[in-house]
């Protein structure tokens, strides 16, 4: 108990000291996101680790939830490992002041559970606190979050191979606390501020889409196989993850003699050439080689019509007129204007065998069931003339209704049309 004791009073003369736009504050201040300009830590009089011998220190600070109970990321400013090497970080005779934000000298981070991404990074993942903070405006978790300055201890214990891939692994004790932790909490999101949208070149403000948070996504991975209609490989891409509506947005830019109002031509006649050869695939008289060509064109990558996924009203042996059907309708959101697709899809499961892809035909409509929804707008990108804009939100799983469709359209269009786009 003394031990104890003796310990908690070493921990309190230690201290961290941290600055905001250059002036020190105290523990649990509270500020806004907007009035910071920099931020740093500097520590002092840390206790030394009871072993003291191998192992790490880690000086962080953890984002929590506004309760202050969930610990989403850890973002580390300085690890310094090895016993040599974490007494001369200890023992600075002249304290050092680490930046946080908006830039580190360390940038890296990690997340213990699951955070607002979605996902989990692993030790090496690395992001500037800043990002971090720009995070919390993409989430309905944001509003006020709280900021934990620590100084953590793990002492080395061992190691282990892992006999799946036989590499070796160092096992580490419990963190110790050096310095006694060091609170702040930071105003965040702010439903009137401007988000910046730079994929795009656009912004919009939270309030305008009904005060609903959101996760921003960057991704160019969805759209690799979009080559032909595109000039580049990866075109890019980013998405929004709402409460059950994920949106979609690739940006287009093609490299040709074309003008704008050729390419978006091009681009709805090839997704209604799509509707209806991969509705007739069971169908024999089916030019295979077109479909496949549309396939490799990444045009699916849209609209999700494949995997026996089809627009029913394309099928021509229960549609007459089905070589003449399109997808598209025209829209006008504010200053925007382009085409939409609207669909509830149905599977097309098929009896004969066919080649292509090992499928099966003709189709029996009576068995057709309802499959999901795809909605897509298309537009010239107001910002750049020579690229695309491309919406979709696609749904293939979980429960459906002819309404599905629709009621997300509606959602896409508020999202549309409150964006602001750079000139």
């Amino acid at each position: 108990m003394g031990i104890m004791l003796l310990f908690s009073v070493i921990i309190a003369n230690a201290q961290f000291t941290i600055t905001l736009n250059g002036k020190k504050v105290t523990a649990n201040q509270e500020f806004d996101y907007a009035d910071i300009k920099n931020l740093t830590v500097s520590f002092s009089n840390p206790q030394k680790p009871p072993t003291y011998s191998d192992g790490y220190v880690m000086l962080s600070c953890s984002f929590f939830d506004e309760s202050g109970l969930k610990e989403n990321i850890k973002y580390v400013a300085k690890k310094t490992e090895g016993a040599a090497s974490i007494n001369s970080f200890l023992n600075q005779k002249i304290p050092k002041t680490y930046s946080l934000y908006p830039n580190s000298e360390e940038p890296e981070f990690i997340n213990y559970l699951y955070g607002y991404f979605g996902g989990s990074y692993s030790s090496d993942s690395k992001a500037q606190f800043s990002d971090i903070c720009e995070s919390y405006k993409f989430n309905r978790y944001g509003g006020k979050v709280k900021l934990k300055f620590k100084m953590e201890y793990h002492e080395l214990t061992g190691s282990h191979y892992d006999p799946n891939n036989g590499q070796k692994y160092n096992d580490y004790g419990k963190a110790i606390e050096l310095i006694e932790p060091f609170e702040i909490f930071v105003k965040i999101a702010d439903k009137n501020a401007f988000i910046n949208c730079t994929s795009i070149n656009s912004k919009f403000k939270l309030a305008d889409i009904g005060n609903i948070g959101f996760v921003k996504i960057d991704s160019s991975g969805k759209w690799s196989k979009v080559k032909n209609i595109s000039a580049n490989n990866s075109p890019t891409d980013i998405c929004f993850v709402f409460e059950n509506t994920r949106i979609n947005i690739a940006n287009l830019v093609y490299n040709n003699n074309k003008t704008s109002a050729e390419n978006l031509a091009e681009f709805k006649l090839l997704s209604d050439r799509l509707s209806y050869t991969q509705a007739n695939l069971c169908n024999r008289n089916l030019d295979e080689k077109e479909l496949q060509k549309l396939v490799d064109m990444g045009i699916t990558s849209f609209f999700n019509f494949y995997n026996n996924t089809i627009l029913e009203r394309f099928d021509k042996k229960n549609n007459k007129n089905a070589e003449n059907e399109t997808i598209w309708e025209s829209f006008t959101l504010n200053n925007i204007s382009g085409f939409k697709a609207v669909n509830t899809l149905k599977t097309n499961r098929c009896t004969e065998r066919k080649p292509l892809y090992g499928g099966y035909g003709p189709a029996d409509p009576t068995k057709r069931t309802l499959n999901g929804s795809s909605v897509v707008y298309v537009m010239i990108n107001p910002s750049n003339p020579k690229s695309l804009l491309v919406f979709s939100y696609i749904q293939t799983e979980g429960n459906f209704d002819e309404n599905l469709a629709k009621q997300k359209s509606i959602f896409m269009e508020k999202f549309i049309s409150v964006l602001n786009f750079a000139k």
